[in-house]
């Protein structure tokens, strides 16, 4: 007998065949962790980035794994979009999306349809990309892929920023920001946009206060992409200011972090920032060295709007330098390079008119069906409604009010910002259900949650608790003042008189503050030291309020 035959047959070449499956395995969780880690070596070392993207490629190949191979294709065209090296790029994205949906990768299929978007958007082809962000948006929406949804919104947002229509573009932005799933890289872009729309509009605190949080948290997370690109937005907004020295320092720290990546795009556009800067502080040959460097880059890189504003620039440079002949042809240039910008945002204007009227189209056609079954639409609303509210006061109820908290708690660890919880017990409500009866309590009860209700701004949460507590959360919370003015007009409302029938009565209210994250970081949590607080306030004496804190120690 051959040695080979005694260790493969029978029982030994199920164990092989077992051994080679975890090493197997083994290799596609290396593959994984390889391409899951791309975009953060990326952020700070492009070429590392490469090369890790090429072996998970290589490994992919290897072993017949799929997955691995198309991921290694969206990362490495990531690289060359980045790089400006769109003719490397597109031959990577082109069949992507069509071959991940042979392997049924949704939110593969997705991202590399986003990317194709990005792909045009970056070379300023914006008719071409507008229907791949708006195919994303609709897929995304089905599949109930939330963070794809947000990102494809950002991006529509960038396109329809490009077109001038800035109220339409801000609203997509905040309608991503307002997605809690969203990925960092909608956050950055959606900041960047909506502080450049603040600066355009003269509300420079607002464009500080959006920018700054975002840079701050590219900083913490060594996103060094985009907080090169977020440094240079804040540079605009110190130029718009006229703080010269700060806009400077701010440009060529962008630049040099740009420079070290070999992130050609936002190079380009630090040295057209920095060209305007020279410009606005009257160094015309200082501005005449960037911007002819940033128009090199963007002709070489074909970064197409750069190129128009370049033109632009040196152009009226020139005629301050009295040089006519130079300023007549950049003039002559831009005024070309305008008008194929020009028709090319007509053709968009119309394309995106025809998206918007299919989507219409098929909300109609969504409409007529809904009617068709509005008794199963309103049967199955009215359960949901039931599930969700207090059916006396209307309110949201405890399993609601525990889903507001846990999207406000996700949504102030990414802006660093708190949430409160405000623990409501009502005074001397006991005597009216004793000596009216229940039926007049309720009517009480209804009262008192229609005027929290009112008192309250439209993004704070009023929920009826249970017997006669309320609890109202206030979310995205920067100081603690506005807890108190709160508090001031809930005593407030409570010296007005409440009626039931012919009887007139007043009640009080017991309340009781925690703060997210001070306080705790846990629901339930929250809610028991909110609940702590009350009763000690309570105990107190009618008709005041402590905050958690004030008891803790």
């Amino acid at each position: 007998m051959a040695l080979g035959s005694v260790f493969i047959g029978g029982d030994s070449a199920k164990v092989i065949e077992d051994i080679l499956t975890v090493i197997e395995f083994d290799k596609i969780q290396t593959i994984e962790a390889i391409n899951d880690r791309f975009l953060n070596v990326l952020a700070h070392d492009m070429e590392e980035a490469l090369a890790q993207c090429q072996k998970a490629h290589s490994l992919s190949q290897a072993i017949g794994y799929k997955k691995g191979v198309l991921d290694a294709e969206s990362n490495r065209a990531w690289y060359h979009i980045l790089k400006c090296e769109f003719d490397h790029a597109f031959p990577l994205l082109k069949d992507l999306p069509e071959k991940y949906e042979l392997i049924g990768d949704t939110y593969g299929h997705l991202l590399s349809i986003n990317s194709m978007g990005v792909l045009h958007l970056d070379m300023g082809n914006y008719d071409h990309a507008l229907p791949y962000f708006f195919k994303s948006v609709n897929l995304a929406r089905n599949a109930g892929e939330k963070e794809r949804e947000a990102s494809s919104l950002a991006n529509i947002g960038l396109i329809y920023n490009e077109m001038g229509k800035i109220e339409e573009a801000f609203d997509y932005f905040n309608e991503a920001l307002n997605i809690p799933e969203r990925n960092d890289t909608c956050f950055y872009t959606a900041s960047k946009c909506i502080g450049l729309y603040y600066i355009d509009s003269g509300e420079y605190e607002s464009a500080l206060g959006h920018l700054e949080n975002a840079r701050k948290i590219a900083h913490e997370k060594r996103d060094t992409h985009f907080e090169s690109e977020l440094l240079t937005t804040l540079g605009c907004l110190y130029r718009a200011q006229k703080q010269y020295e700060t806009a400077g320092d701010l440009f060529q720290q962008s630049l040099e972090i740009s420079q070290t990546l070999g992130n050609i795009k936002i190079e380009t556009e630090n040295l057209y920032e920095i060209g305007c800067l020279h410009l606005a502080r009257a160094q015309i040959e200082s501005a005449l060295s960037c911007l002819t460097r940033a128009l090199d880059l963007a002709l070489d890189k074909d970064i197409g709007n750069i190129r128009c504003k370049c033109y632009e620039q040196l152009s009226s440079t020139y005629e301050q330098k009295k040089e006519f002949e130079k300023a007549l042809s950049y003039l002559k240039k831009f005024n070309a390079a305008e008008k194929e910008y020009n028709l090319n945002k007509a053709e968009l204007r119309l394309k995106s008119l025809g998206f918007e009227h299919e989507i219409e189209k098929k909300h109609q056609m969504a409409e007529i069906y809904r009617l068709k079954n509005i008794e199963l639409e309103e049967a199955n609303r009215r359960i949901t409604d039931l599930a969700n509210h207090d059916t006396l006061t209307g309110l949201p109820n405890r399993r609601l009010l525990m889903e507001h908290l846990k999207t406000a708690i996700y949504s102030a660890q990414r802006s660093h910002l708190a949430v409160a919880l405000l623990f409501i017990d009502l005074d001397d409500f006991k005597p009216v259900n004793d000596r009216l009866g229940h039926r007049a309590g309720d009517l009480v009860l209804k009262q008192v949650g229609d005027r929290l209700a009112q008192t309250m701004r439209r993004t704070d949460v009023v929920a009826r608790f249970g017997g006669d507590e309320f609890v109202i959360m206030v979310p995205s919370l920067e100081d603690t003042g506005y807890v108190l003015r709160i508090i001031e007009k809930i005593n407030h409302m409570f010296e007005k008189e409440f009626v039931t029938g012919s009887h007139r009565f007043k009640l009080g209210a017991s309340i009781g503050v925690s703060l997210y994250p001070d306080d705790d970081q846990d629901i339930d949590g929250l809610l028991t030291k909110a609940d702590m607080a009350m009763y000690s306030a309570k105990l107190k004496g009618k008709n005041s309020f402590l905050f958690y804190r004030s008891i803790a120690g």
